[in-house]
Parts: structure tokens; C-alpha cells; sequence
């Protein structure tokens, strides 16, 4: 048995953000441990005194916890002790060596554990993740593999993680970052993702040889037309939206000194903030490279060296066919996963204290919780093409209705040997072909 040990900053004393951040948390642990709940002995949460508007306890019976005896208190509230903190102390069957997280805020509490978590930054931005699954992270071979500066436009999951990422193999010799948000720009600085913030793009685009934007897909157009003619000449312009048609179309605009590739990391997790940012979150996953009239040689050089470095492979693909595979791949999900979380909350089944709520509808709904305001942006500009695949798995499940009701076929067997047949006549349907880009966005 070992015990593994966690806390994370909550942004204020209300139900959601509680059972929230109580998720993000536990989920974290979960995965850096590699634990299923059959493991959990047991559960103790304390919380600061200024936390009291739910159990922590309630989100982990949500997460399939049934069966693990949870213990709530109270924090002893010591002069000049952080805020609105959560923690929690696992115990965990069987051997294991403990990979304790701090998240967010509370990573101040314990850095010298924070730096223990493979794919983390050290608060100085030193490499701290060994080897993990997957294409390993390429580090240059020598000085000449190394480019100058690089800008990171929107320090937030992806950008965040990026950045992390490429500051700890040193591909650039410094890296910038900015975003609207001071506080993200001093998240992304503390905890090494970036060594120079600001929230004005403008203060930085002078000393940037390669600019990623990592922003809403549906801000990069406004972005390049605000900001293309502060970029220098020979800069190369790099993005990491989810769907490529509108900004290949805007990259395609640029001017002519300036190089550029769409791309898309097919990674990531439903949580956002630079504070969940890991430098290994691409590892082993396919990352999308999509030409524009914009670029040449140098700019599909940097983009491979980019994709290579954060351990991802790269996978050329046309823009139209790029949005019509994630479409089905990702955004319909995404969709279905929504409908499902607002299904079950209707009925009841996601109600904290159900005992019933159990791993496969946590599974099923996990990407209902990612960032409604990136997803929306997503669909937006890739609507006529995730609406056909709506249609189409609108069609499908009422197929599947009729079919189990036996109104449409077998309706002289009964209903189990129906269900069966089904099963197994959906398991040998076509598949469609294996999408170059498939993943989760």
C-alpha cells in the first residue's frame, strides 16, 4: 500500500467550482498514478475554512468512487495560509511509487513535489519528465538545430503545454508568450512555460523569429489582420486551431515576407488553463500540418522540428479534408457527449449523491465538461461539415431504435437474442477509413 497526496486552488466557494475543481483534481491523480477506483482504500479531502458549499466527496462518487470510504474536515485555519484550498490524501492498494499533484494555485504549497510529476515544468522551466509512451521528445542535436525566438500567442492548455514542452527540449533559445490575460501570463512565467510575458502582443512580435498562435480558431483571423504587418520579415507563422479551412484562407492573405503552416495537435485533455499545461500532452499523437500559398521550405522545416520536438509525428493533410475528418472524429463527439451530460442530469443520473452514477456515463460525458467557449469557436467554423454528421448519427441511433424494437427487422425472435444480433451486425458494419488526423481535439 502507498499513499498518494494532491491539492488544487479553487476559484471560489460555490457547488460547481468545488465539485469541479474536486474532479479536475482526483482525475489528475488518477491518471499520473495510473489507478483505477478498485485501488482506492480509502479517501480523506480537507478544505480552508472558506470552502463550505459542498462535499469534495460528492464529485468522486460522480467519477465511479462507490465503494472507497471518503472522510471530509476542515483545514486548521493558521494566520497567512492560502486561500480557498482543497486536499486530499489516497490510499492505494497494492505497490506503487507516488506521483503526487498540485494544481493550479497549489502548486505554491509544495514545488518540491510538483516537480516530481513526469511532464511538468520545474517552476526555473528545468527538464523534469523522463521517458515516457510513445515517439520520444527530440532534443537538437547541436547549435545549429536551434532556432531564436519563439512566441506563444495565448497561454492557456494547448499553449501552455506547447510551450512547456519546447522549453524543455531548448529547440528555441527563448520563448515569449503572451495572452489578454495577465493572470495567465503570470501562471505560464511561474511555472516555466515562457521566460518573457505580456499582455501586449505588440511588446514582443519584435524579437519573434516563429509565432504559434494558440487562440480560439475563430480569433485568428481577426488576430492576423490586426497583427501581420507588425510581424518581421521572415518570420514563421504557426497555429494550432482545430479546423484549418478559415485560417489557411487568412494565412493565405499574409505578407509575402512571412512563412506559414496551419497545423493541429490532435491532444489534449476537456480541462483548459495554462495551470493544467503538461510538457508531455502530445507525446506519441498525430499533429496535422496543413500547407498554405505561405509556405516554403523554412516554414515546413520548423513546423516538423516543432511537432518532432514535443514527440508528436506530423501528418500533412489538405485543409478541407482536415475539417471534414475531425468533424466525425471530434467535434461530433464532442456534440454527443453534451447531449448525453444534459440527458442525464435531466434524469437524475449525474446527481452528486447517486450511487448509480458510474464509470461509463463519467467516460461518455467527460468531454461535456471541456471549455464551452473554445468549443464553440471550434463548430462555428466547421458547422456545414459537423452538421452532416450530425444528421448522419441522428439517422444511425434511430436505426438502432427501430431495430432493437424489431419494427424494422427479426421481429419474430425475442428482444435478447434481438439486442445480440444487433450487437454483433454493428460490430462488422464498414468502418470508415482510418482518419489521418483522428483524435481527440
Amino acid at each position: 500500500m502507498f499513499a498518494v497526496r494532491g491539492a488544487i486552488g479553487i476559484d471560489r466557494n460555490d457547488r460547481e467550482s468545488i465539485l469541479t475543481g474536486s474532479r479536475r483534481l482526483l482525475e489528475e491523480i488518477m491518471s499520473c498514478n495510473d489507478l483505477e477506483p478498485g485501488r482506492i482504500v480509502a479517501a480523506h479531502f480537507t478544505m480552508t475554512p472558506d470552502l463550505d458549499a459542498a462535499y469534495p466527496a460528492s464529485a468522486a462518487r460522480e467519477l465511479g468512487w462507490i465503494g472507497v470510504p471518503m472522510l471530509g474536515a476542515q483545514e486548521t485555519p493558521v494566520p497567512g495560509a492560502p486561500v480557498r484550498m482543497l486536499r486530499v490524501l489516497l490510499l492505494v492498494r497494492g505497490p506503487g511509487v507516488a506521483r503526487h499533484v498540485y494544481l493550479g494555485e497549489a502548486e505554491q504549497l509544495r514545488p518540491d513535489l510538483v516537480s516530481a510529476v513526469p511532464g511538468r515544468a520545474r517552476p526555473d522551466g528545468s527538464d523534469v519528465s523522463g521517458s515516457v509512451d510513445g515517439a520520444a521528445r527530440k532534443r537538437p542535436a547541436d547549435d545549429a538545430d536551434v532556432h531564436g525566438s519563439l512566441l506563444v500567442v495565448g497561454l492557456g492548455l494547448v499553449g501552455g503545454s506547447v510551450a512547456l514542452g519546447l522549453r524543455e527540449v531548448g529547440l528555441f533559445r527563448r520563448v515569449l508568450g503572451t495572452d489578454v490575460l495577465e493572470a495567465a501570463v503570470r501562471s505560464a512565467k511561474r511555472i516555466g512555460a515562457v521566460e518573457v510575458g505580456s499582455t501586449d502582443p505588440a511588446a514582443l512580435l519584435a524579437e519573434a523569429d516563429v509565432v504559434l498562435l494558440a487562440i480560439p480558431v475563430d480569433a485568428i483571423p481577426p488576430w492576423l489582420a490586426r497583427w501581420s504587418p507588425e510581424l518581421r520579415p521572415a518570420t514563421v507563422l504557426l497555429d494550432v486551431g482545430s479546423t484549418k479551412t478559415a485560417v489557411v484562407r487568412a494565412m493565405d492573405g499574409l505578407p509575402e515576407e512571412v512563412e506559414a503552416v496551419g497545423g493541429h495537435p490532435l491532444g489534449g485533455t476537456e480541462r483548459s488553463g495554462v495551470a493544467n499545461a503538461r510538457a508531455d500532452m502530445f507525446q506519441g499523437r498525430p499533429w496535422a500540418l496543413v500547407e498554405t500559398i505561405r509556405t516554403g521550405s523554412r516554414a515546413r522545416s520548423v513546423a516538423e522540428s516543432v511537432v518532432a520536438a514535443l514527440g508528436a509525428h506530423s501528418v500533412w493533410v489538405g485543409a478541407a479534408v482536415h475539417d471534414r475528418q475531425v468533424a466525425a472524429t471530434s467535434h461530433l463527439p464532442y456534440l454527443v457527449s453534451l447531449r448525453l451530460a444534459s440527458h442525464l442530469a435531466k434524469a437524475g443520473g449525474s446527481a452528486a449523491g447517486s450511487l448509480l452514477h458510474g464509470p461509463a456515463s463519467a467516460d461518455m460525458t467527460r468531454l461535456a465538461r471541456s471549455s464551452s467557449r473554445t468549443m464553440a469557436g471550434i463548430v462555428a467554423t466547421n458547422w456545414p461539415r459537423v452538421r452532416e454528421e450530425l444528421l448522419e448519427f441522428e439517422v444511425g441511433l434511430r436505426d438502432l431504435r427501430l431495430r432493437l424494437d424489431g419494427a424494422a427487422s427479426f421481429p419474430e425472435i425475442g428482444l435478447l437474442e434481438r439486442v445480440e444480433r444487433v450487437g454483433r451486425e454493428l460490430e462488422r458494419e464498414p468502418r470508415r477509413e482510418e482518419s489521418p488526423a483522428g483524435g481527440e481535439a
